[in-house]
C-alpha cells in the first residue's frame, strides 16, 4: 500500500514537472515572439 501511494506521488511529480516546463517553455516562445516583434 505504501509501495502504490509511493508510485503515484512520483507519478503525479513528474506530471508537475513536464507541466511546469511546458509552461516555462511556453513563456519563453512568447518573450522571443515578442522581442523579435519589436526588432
Amino acid at each position: 500500500m505504501a509501495l502504490n501511494e509511493l508510485r503515484i506521488g512520483s507519478r503525479s511529480q513528474i506530471e508537475c514537472e513536464i507541466f511546469c516546463c511546458s509552461i516555462f517553455l511556453f513563456l519563453l516562445w512568447l518573450i522571443l515572439a515578442f522581442s523579435c516583434q519589436y526588432w
